[in-house]
């Protein structure tokens, strides 16, 4: 009990006490959530001073002390209020409102539906972190939700989105950069993947597509027009073909192709090529060709390139002919385009 004249409450005051440690020849003391005046006890290591003789408040924030205090000195500030019934919330209303802050530091419980109503870009939020282990109820609904973070984990057996479409990398740039590799990924065994390559400008995957066709409706192949004598393609890619046209050789074309994958799961791999010629008073042929810069022998139909052109019936220097190639890994390995086999099939007198 505080030394001094002790003060009796009556039944409609309430009062509250906060404590300040004093620093070295320390006079002004701020006092946590202020105090109405006149309605302040200050007492100073147990003993109550006097008013304009020990301190001074008068401002409802602070308190001066007339004699400076000693470093350790304990000053207690003891705040008086009118305690009315009508604050009080009743526990039987149908609504209870808060002007302040509501501090609870067990559990919180609600038996029925929690509405939270935020001001400004503040809603749920604290230190650290809230968890929300669990929405239980036989419908959760959500106008508006935003999550955040680096991962989110649905753990259900069926997802069913009513919306005919979702959007993967929605931000407020786009680009096909950005969404390069987008996709989806089943996990198994092994992962299945159906994502967007931005350099192929299409959708691959890394397992065959299964139909219950045995053959392909509707395709259709880019062609790789050039007016020279060497045709330069890129496997699969989007600004070429595998389809090679020349329209104005001046002699016999060579057909290089880069790009050809290189990795594992390339292994037993075929790859095919196509070169047309334009004929320009003498029959144009497509007889050299390089993989990866590596330059191949072509095993012909017939046994050699001139059976080749016998076979299919070169007897014209003009119209157009067609050069098929056929790439084959025989030894299982796309580490280098060496280990593929090139063969050739000529078909000429289109005129």
């Amino acid at each position: 009990m505080a030394i001094g004249n002790p003060v009796t409450l009556t039944s409609n005051v309430a009062s509250k006490t906060i404590s300040a440690i004093a620093t070295a020849s320390q006079t002004l003391f701020t006092v946590s959530g202020g105090y109405r005046l006149n309605y302040l006890s200050v007492f100073r290591n147990g003993t109550k001073l006097v008013e304009a003789i020990d301190f001074t408040a008068r401002d409802g924030v602070s308190v001066t002390l007339q004699s400076p205090a000693t470093v350790g000195d304990v000053l207690e500030f003891q705040i008086f209020d009118t305690f009315r019934v009508a604050d009080a919330p009743n526990t039987n209303d149908n609504s209870v409102l808060f002007a302040g802050s509501v501090n609870i530091q067990g559990d919180l419980n609600v038996l029925g539906i929690t509405t939270i109503i935020a001001t400004s870009s503040y809603g749920l939020t604290g230190n650290p972190n809230i968890n929300v282990k669990n929405v239980v109820g036989s419908s959760a609904t959500f106008t508006n939700l935003t999550v955040n973070g680096t991962q989110t984990i649905i753990n259900t057996t069926s997802l069913e989105v009513a919306d005919k479409n979702i959007g993967i990398g929605s931000t407020s740039t786009p680009s096909d950069a950005l969404v390069d590799g987008a996709g989806l990924t089943i996990y198994g065994t092994t992962n299945k993947t159906l994502t967007y390559n931005d350099t192929k400008k299409g959708f691959e995957t890394n397992i065959p597509i299964a139909t219950n066709e045995t053959r392909v409706i509707t395709g259709a192949e880019k062609v790789f027009r050039t007016s020279g004598n060497t045709v330069n393609l890129v496997y699969n890619s989007s600004s070429g073909s595998n389809i090679g046209y020349t329209t104005n050789p001046s002699g016999d074309v060579t057909l290089n192709v880069t790009g050809i994958p290189t990795t594992s799961d390339f292994n037993d791999h075929s790859i095919t090529f196509s070169v047309i010629t334009n004929s320009t008073g003498t029959a144009r042929s497509c007889n050299a060709i390089t993989l990866n810069g590596v330059s191949k022998t072509i095993r012909w139909i017939g046994g050699s390139y001139t059976n080749a052109i016998a076979l299919a019936g070169f007897t014209t220097t003009n119209g157009h002919a067609i050069f098929s190639f056929t790439g084959i890994n025989t030894i299982g390995s796309a580490s280098t385009t060496m280990n593929y086999e090139i063969f050739g099939v000529a078909s000429g007198g289109f005129w």
